[in-house]
């Protein structure tokens, strides 16, 4: 028997006897397969990569839904979105739900001109409220670092479902790339949050997962647990741990309620374009738990912010806005805090 264990970054292949580990770069759910080595219920998403590599396991690759799936248009009824083409994609998959890379076609019927396929994001999942939001959060916000929503609908195959554009690549790709690009998508990523929160919603999991760069430009992706601002408390930390506020990752070691804040979208931010920008893991990543990871990022956000910020060797002007942000989000941490870059 095999068991497969998936979390955000890894997912391993264990056989039960003790022989030779297997090891992949993919997001799934923990899935079992019988003898027969056929997936047991819940067999989600794996990669190209994976697939082949279970298929040289004697094991069946994924089978992608049958396709095309057509969606009613959400504004003009005589217009259907055919999607097709899906090829399994990772990029901001979370443990409950389906992601491919596809493409679409609007159809006018009789009206219907010859056109090339656009190309798309197809999101599904049965049962999780998170598509359900991200339908929602993306009918309302408009923005060009947003994703569009080009439909949605419910399928029993399928369930819930999104198509959105545009396609992008994982900012984490721009790493290596000169500070001042890296810069230039973050202000990109900021003015989203700020149009957001102008529309009085919070993303609540800003994070390099959650940025992409489409054309030149970064999109911040993943809406799937923002929330109306100022309205709802939160008792535990959500989002990405690394790059959660030291606000919500109180929660984690004071029991209590928090009204997420625009700032803490800006201070998580904040730590991706850290993140970015450095040559080495942030020193906060290398915590045990929760409660360490809180203290470490308050200790290295006040008393050795300087040794930090000297640590990425960056031009003299790119340090000193990095310094001025860190003003802006640490001076008086109760202030409100409307944008991240001046």
């Amino acid at each position: 028997m095999f068991a497969v264990i998936a979390d955000y970054a890894m997912l391993e292949i264990i056989k039960v006897s003790k022989e030779k580990t297997y090891s992949f770069y993919k997001t799934g759910l923990k899935t079992v397969f019988n003898k027969d080595k056929k997936p047991a219920e819940g067999y989600h998403l794996l990669s190209q990569l994976l697939s082949s590599s279970l298929t040289s396991l004697g094991f069946k690759p994924l089978v992608p839904p049958q396709t095309p799936i057509k969606f009613p248009s959400p504004n003009d009824s005589e217009i259907i979105y055919k999607v097709e083409n899906l090829v399994p994609l990772r990029l901001g998959t979370n443990k409950r739900a389906y992601l491919w890379k596809a493409s679409y076609l609007a159809d006018k019927g009789s009206k219907k001109r010859k056109q090339d396929p656009k190309p798309c994001i197809l999101k599904h999942s049965h049962g999780d409220i998170q598509v359900t939001t991200e339908i929602v959060t993306l009918q309302y916000l408009k923005h060009s670092s947003i994703p569009r929503l080009v439909a949605s609908g419910h399928f029993p195959e399928i369930g819930n479902a999104i198509v959105m554009e545009p396609v992008g690549i994982p900012i984490e790709e721009f790493k290596n790339d000169p500070a001042e690009k890296i810069l230039k998508l973050a202000k990109e990523v900021n003015e989203a949050l700020r149009y957001a929160h102008e529309k009085l919603m919070v993303h609540c999991d800003v994070s390099p997962k959650n940025i992409v760069v489409a054309d030149g430009k970064a999109i911040l992706i993943d809406w799937g647990i923002a929330m109306d601002l100022g309205i709802y408390g939160i008792t535990n930390w959500i989002g990405t741990s690394s790059f959660c506020s030291i606000p919500v990752l109180r929660l984690s070691v004071v029991k209590g309620s928090y009204v997420y804040q625009p700032r803490d979208d800006f201070e998580s931010l904040f730590y991706s374009l850290l993140h970015l920008l450095s040559k080495k893991p942030l020193p906060w990543t290398k915590a045990k738990d929760i409660e360490a990871l809180y203290n470490s990022k308050c200790t290295w956000m006040n008393q050795n912010w300087q040794h930090l910020l000297n640590s990425f060797e960056l031009p003299k002007e790119i340090a000193n806005e990095l310094d001025s942000m860190h003003q802006r989000l640490f001076k008086d941490p109760q202030a409100p805090v409307d944008t991240l870059f001046l």
